[in-house]
């Protein structure tokens, strides 16, 4: 069992206020929720790296072709290389678009389950002061920008598909990740992968993140402080609960 199974929170419903038995139950439903968006990303990594390992294996093949045969006129090993590579450059590009999605959903869920937290007096008096506003600041240093990536490979056509689209979301700064590509105007930056690192432009900015176990780690690593910002909340409704057993058995 990881860490986030042993670590996982529940609320007691019985013993709450009836008034607050609804928002206890979506409450419920939200802290279930919160470990599949990290599970998620773990098989889109999979994807990820199995791609790469067989770009790498057929790069080397490539490599040792023309070593054995160095003919400068007839290279047909690198056409034979990219086109054999490109299927598993197609499923890198997908499990970097899940990977995306999944990070963003997870910061909308968390940030859902703070709306319900505060209509929810129970557990909102217990986290006064927890640092769960820290969470979410966390979660910002390490993947900023996460909605807007998330939507930029969740709607691609609405990056560039008008030139004032186009000219909002494109980045003419330059970058050693992104491919340029001449608009008319201008050359703008499109979304890539180099090496582990996801970049895609919105709104001008360079936006990134990592596919890598380091950002499945700090995935976890979000979800746990939620966690201990909430035990409080916890260990409130269990006290509830445990007093309206009594009841039941007095």
């Amino acid at each position: 069992m990881d860490e986030l199974s042993r670590k996982r929170l529940t609320i007691f419903i019985e013993g709450l206020p009836e008034s607050e038995h609804e928002i206890a139950r979506t409450f419920s439903r939200q802290l279930s929720a919160l470990p599949q968006f990290v599970d998620r990303f773990r098989p889109a990594l999979s994807l990820f790296d199995c791609c790469d390992a067989k770009i790498v294996e057929l790069r080397a093949h490539r490599d040792q072709m023309r070593s054995e045969n160095p003919d400068p006129e007839d290279d047909r090993y690198g056409p034979e290389f990219f086109a054999d590579s490109k299927i598993f450059v197609e499923w890198m590009n997908i499990a970097a678009r899940d990977g995306a999605l999944t990070i963003g959903d997870l910061l909308e869920l968390l940030e859902e389950t703070r709306t319900t937290i505060n209509k929810f007096p129970t557990v909102l008096a217990q986290i006064q002061g927890s640092g769960i506003d820290g969470v979410f600041d966390f979660f910002d240093s390490k993947f900023p920008g996460a909605k807007l990536i998330r939507n930029a490979f969740a709607h691609p056509s609405t990056l560039s598909n008008t030139p004032a689209e186009m000219r909002r979301n494109m980045h003419t700064g330059g970058s050693s990740r992104l491919v340029a590509v001449p608009s008319g105007e201008a050359s703008y930056m499109i979304s890539g992968i180099s090496g582990r690192v996801v970049t895609v432009t919105k709104n001008g900015q360079i936006l990134e993140f990592e596919m890598s176990q380091e950002t499945f780690d700090t995935l976890a690593a979000i979800l746990l402080k939620f966690y201990q910002a909430l035990g409080p909340a916890e260990t409130e409704t269990r006290r509830l609960w445990d007093e309206w057993r009594g009841s039941l058995i007095s």
